[in-house]
This record gives C-alpha cells, sequence and structure tokens, in this order.
C-alpha cells in the first residue's frame, strides 16, 4: 500500500511531538502549563484581621490596677496615738465651732476644769497664763468652762489675759463628768501615753511644776 507523500509528512511531525513530550516528562519540566502557587495575602482587609487583637485582649492591655498614693497608703498603716482614746469627745469651742479633742492626740495635753465666779479659779488664772507663756510650745492647755453664760467665760478669759488658751465650754457637764469631775476647779494630765492623772481643787504655785513633770516624763 502506498502513502500519499502527506500523510508521510504528518506522521513525522507526530513522532517529532512525541519524542518532545517524553523529552520533557524525563527531565521534569511541565512547560507553559507549569502551576504557580499564589503569594500570600496582603490585602487590606487581610492586613487589619492580623493586626486586630481580640476586644478581650484589648481590654486586658488597657485595663491597670487601682493606685494608691503614698500619703493615702502612709495613712492607712499610721498607728494611732496611744492618747487618742483618752481624748476622744466633742466639745462646743467657746470662739465658735466644735473642736475634736482627739485631734491632740500625740502630745502632752492639760484640761483645766473652771467657773468665772468661782475664787479659786480666779485665784490660780494668773498662773494658768504664765505656764501658758513658758510652756506653750511643749504641751496643750485647753480650758473647760462651765456653769456660766458665754458672755461671762469671755469676761474671765479676757480680765486673765488668757486669749491663746483653746476654752471649750461643758454645756451639760458631759466633758467634766467623762474625767470623774463634778466641781471646780480642777486638773486633768494626760501624757502621750495616754497615762492620765486628775487633780482635784486649785494648784496655783504648783502648776508649774507639774507642767514640767508633765512635759520631760
Amino acid at each position: 500500500m502506498r502513502t500519499a507523500p502527506w500523510s508521510a509528512a504528518l506522521l513525522a511531525c507526530a513522532a517529532a511531538l512525541a519524542a518532545c513530550t517524553a523529552s520533557g516528562a524525563a527531565d521534569g519540566t511541565v512547560g507553559l502549563s507549569a502551576t504557580v502557587e499564589p503569594p500570600a495575602a496582603t490585602t487590606e482587609d487581610d492586613a487589619d484581621a492580623a493586626s486586630t487583637a481580640t476586644p478581650e485582649a484589648a481590654e486586658a492591655s488597657t485595663t491597670a490596677a487601682p493606685s494608691v498614693s503614698p500619703s493615702e497608703a502612709a495613712a492607712s498603716s499610721e498607728p494611732r496615738p496611744a492618747n487618742a482614746e483618752v481624748l476622744d469627745v466633742t466639745a462646743r469651742r467657746l470662739d465658735g465651732g466644735t473642736m475634736d479633742v482627739a485631734q491632740l492626740a500625740g502630745g502632752d495635753v492639760v484640761l483645766w476644769m473652771w467657773a468665772p465666779w468661782c475664787p479659786q479659779c480666779n485665784r490660780e488664772a494668773p498662773h494658768v497664763a504664765d505656764v501658758l507663756a513658758a510652756h506653750g510650745d511643749d504641751v496643750t492647755l485647753v480650758g473647760v468652762a462651765g456653769h456660766d453664760s458665754d458672755d461671762a467665760h469671755r469676761a474671765f478669759v479676757a480680765e486673765h489675759g488668757l486669749e491663746d488658751m483653746v476654752t471649750l465650754v461643758d454645756d451639760d457637764g458631759s466633758l467634766w463628768a467623762r474625767y470623774g469631775i463634778d466641781y471646780q476647779p480642777a486638773w486633768v494630765f494626760i501624757d502621750e501615753d495616754g497615762g492620765t492623772q486628775v487633780v482635784a481643787g486649785g494648784l496655783y504655785e504648783d502648776l508649774d511644776a507639774r507642767v514640767r513633770a508633765l512635759v520631760d516624763g
């Protein structure tokens, strides 16, 4: 059987193509049909998603523990002065307002119970003024007036030059009673450790020595 010239050419081309394909398969190449892996996601949405933390994580990162100022920490750790309980009373001031006597805690305090019409109180008042001038920086002297009007109390203070002394008014006798005192004059010596000594009656010249003993003790 004779083969037409064009048929022979076709067969030759087919044989050449088959040889080319076999050669590519042998060296591992895939020609123009090779598959290329797509690049990693670089879209704007993907970048936002990668950089955004979960709400729980964001909240944890921005929540700080409550702070305590140094002054508050110190105040909460400071012990109460030893004589605070003995002085834990509130009374009306002759010059207006009220006073929490416990604010004097931590230092030596002397309470003087007096009445403006009392002969012994008037007799020892000059000694009180002298002690106030001599030891006012070392001890707090507090007068506790009672049994009369504010005008009478003020006149007594002015007459004896006791304006620098803190003066309280015991309107109902409760402050005197707290220290077991029921008449005037009387004294209460309270040291910084809470030790208390009550003296009934006027002290006169002895007052300075007692105050110095309190301060030096």
